[in-house]
């Protein structure tokens, strides 16, 4: 038998009681939710992760982007007034005949 990566492994039910200080599944849920730790909830309701999980919150794995450059997020509204400005373009155009 292969052997298994020890962070892949399932929290059992005395380690979540223990982690989250708390007996009931519903309550355990809670502050698994509250600190961003992803699991399942089983039929029974009692939540299931893996210590990977625990170690790593979803709001650690993807860090937030830093804010852009407004200048380059926004549209140049001054360009439009300066289409206003500018001199109407020449009409041209197909001048045969049509039947």
């Amino acid at each position: 038998m292969e052997s298994q990566d020890p962070s892949m492994t399932l929290i059992n039910d005395e380690e979540m009681i223990e982690i989250t200080g708390a007996q009931y599944s519903s309550r355990q849920c809670q502050i698994l939710k509250d600190h961003g730790i992803a699991f399942v909830q089983r039929l029974d309701g009692r939540p299931r992760t893996t210590w990977y999980n625990f170690n790593h919150p979803l709001n650690t794995r993807h860090p937030q982007l830093e804010p852009q450059d407004k200048s380059l997020t926004e549209p140049n509204w001054a360009a439009l007034d300066e289409m206003m400005v500018a001199p109407p373009r020449k009409k041209t155009g197909f001048k045969g005949n049509i039947r």
